[in-house]
């Protein structure tokens, strides 16, 4: 769960990628792809 205060910005996410594709993550400035790719892990 991510929050902000009491804000609750995510409480869940399920991310599935099959091993050797090329996957790409995309969205406004400020939308979070940073975060998330942090989060998994993904270089």
């Amino acid at each position: 769960m991510k929050k902000y205060g009491k804000v609750v910005a995510v409480d869940g996410l399920y991310l599935s990628v099959e091993e050797g594709t090329i996957t790409g993550l995309i969205g406004p400035n400020g939308a979070g792809k940073n975060y998330y790719q942090n989060y998994f892990g993904f270089p």
